[in-house]
């Protein structure tokens, strides 16, 4: 850009900028759901597109929020930079209040509890009391036989 050229203002349309900022933010969301930031030592090509992607997630924030509020630029920088993990905070928040709230987080617990195994004895249940006092130096024959029986 020329220095006797003025700045241009940027163009504004909220409507698009806005939807451009919660898809980033829903696509954010997924990719922390689907445990992409659990791998410990991803291979370099991995990380390398990884952070690609990461950049371009953020290209598009900024972008949504520089039509979002017709903000300059450095503006909608600190927008995306800022702003950005503020509105993730926010939606994670959210969707734990509604699991919290709805009885959703119970849902492993009654799944667990309907036991599709089958008839198991009464072992499961007892939090491992029938090994309590067993170990690799204590290990009598006959306890050992008490608990084959009651398994």
């Amino acid at each position: 850009m020329n220095a006797a050229e003025p700045e241009t203002a940027p163009s504004r349309n909220p409507g698009k900028g806005f939807l451009i900022v919660i898809v980033c933010a829903f696509i954010a969301l997924g990719s922390v759901a689907l445990g992409a930031r659990m791998i410990e030592e991803p291979p370099l090509w991995l990380a390398l597109i990884g952070a690609a992607l990461g950049l371009l997630l953020y290209y598009f924030v900024y972008r949504g929020f520089r039509l979002l509020t017709g903000a300059g630029k450095w503006s909608s920088v600190a927008l995306a930079i800022f702003g950005f993990p503020l509105i993730l905070g926010g939606l994670l928040f959210l969707i734990g209040e509604v699991v919290s709230r709805t009885g959703l987080s119970d849902i492993p617990e009654k799944i667990a509890g309907l036991n599709p195994g089958g008839d198991d004895g009464p072992q499961d249940s007892a939090g491992g009391d029938y090994f309590e006092g067993l170990n690799a130096n204590n290990t009598d024959a006959a306890e050992l036989d008490e608990i084959i029986e009651d398994w």
